[in-house]
């Protein structure tokens, strides 16, 4: 079963007050305010509400430390997560974002229109839990 993490309340509250108040800019969009992993792929959602994803094999071990994905946190006011020890960027995942798609990553769900991989829909069509 997914579970979607936020940030902490006080880091949450704070970045939805800014977008909220129509404050959008391009400092937003570098934020990422929730998300969960899924079989094989990292959802988010940034602080300009777009939905991304990454493959999780994108998070490689780094030197005794490796990505433990069934302890994802989202931290540091939405400039990083947390796998476990390991801890990586908002930039660092934006970046392989877009070589991801770049690559050939952009595949678009049959049942919704939204870019795979869907966090509504299985490939069979089935909703997603």
């Amino acid at each position: 079963m997914m579970t979607i993490k936020t940030l902490p309340r006080h880091q949450l509250a704070e970045i939805l007050s800014h977008i909220l108040t129509l404050e959008k800019s391009k400092y937003n969009k570098h934020l990422l305010i929730l998300g969960f992993v899924s079989d094989d792929h990292l959802v988010l959602l940034t602080g300009t509400l777009q939905q991304i994803a990454v493959p999780l094999d994108i998070f490689k071990p780094s030197g005794t430390c490796s990505p433990d994905f069934d302890k994802f946190e989202l931290i540091d006011y939405g400039h990083g997560v947390k796998f476990g020890e390991y801890e990586a960027s908002a930039d660092y995942i934006f970046k392989n974002a877009e070589n991801w798609m770049r690559k050939g990553g952009e595949e678009w769900c049959r049942y919704c229109s939204r870019r795979m991989p869907c966090s509504v829909h299985n490939k069979d069509g089935s909703l997603a839990q």
